[in-house]
């Protein structure tokens, strides 16, 4: 098979109106249920037991499925297709199950952050406070000049090429942090103060000197910043 060509993914039967003049969907089974009920909101279209035991179930003495029911399947099924097409990766639900490896974004925070899943059977643990997800390096290499600078919870790379002697503050060194990797580069003239959040410590220090020129290469272990790899 040939590759495919991105195309647009339009909603099918997205006409809004959910009453039964003019256009409408059906909540899958309800007529088996005896009372159709329209709606055009996902979670309700998908409610009832018939949506998990498939169309055998929604039929009605073997007749066909009633053809609100058909415009909300497929409606459904396009409306999923256009939000990995508008996303690319979904907004974080507490109601998905992830896996290890998984994606989602975090919307709540002004910086749209990806996290990706440390564990299998991942349910209702909300990824900026949870250990059982870490930020995926999303944004690799980054430059400071001089001021003191916070380093983002996203980011794996950071040169201060400053001329001035100024802090470089780390995140956290939190459980949802634990296990990610800092490489901070000093390319200025200047010693710069390496810190970290709220009083954390590195190798058990409230600072470190990373003189000009130099490396450090720093790894969260949930509780502290310890260091992995430097200059000589």
């Amino acid at each position: 098979m040939a590759s495919l060509t991105a195309k647009l993914i339009k909603v099918f039967a997205d006409i809004g109106a959910t009453g039964p003049s003019g256009g409408y969907l059906a909540q899958f089974g309800s007529a088996k249920n005896g009372t159709k009920t329209y709606s055009s909101v996902q979670s309700t279209l998908q409610s009832l037991t018939e949506y998990e035991y498939g169309i055998k179930s929604a039929l009605i003495n073997g007749a066909p499925l009633a053809i609100q029911e058909i415009d909300a399947l497929n409606y459904l099924l396009t409306s999923s297709a256009a939000y990995i097409q508008w996303y690319g990766i979904g907004r974080y639900n507490a109601a998905i199950e992830y896996f290890s490896g998984s994606f989602c974004k975090d919307d709540t925070l002004s910086d749209k952050i990806l996290y990706i899943s440390k564990i299998d059977n991942n349910i209702n643990n909300d990824p900026s406070t949870s250990g059982n997800w870490m930020p995926y390096d999303s944004k690799y290499f980054f430059q400071t000049s001089d001021s003191n600078f916070n380093i983002s919870v996203y980011e794996l790379y950071r040169e201060h090429k400053g001329t001035s002697a100024t802090d470089i503050i780390c995140p956290e060194s939190t459980a949802a942090n634990k296990g990610r990797v800092l490489f901070i580069w000093n390319s200025g003239s200047a010693t710069k103060t390496i810190k970290a959040a709220n009083s954390d410590t590195i190798n058990g220090a409230a600072t470190f000197s990373l003189t000009a020129g130099k490396f450090v290469k720093l790894i969260s272990i949930g509780t502290e910043w310890q260091i992995i790899g430097k200059s000589e």
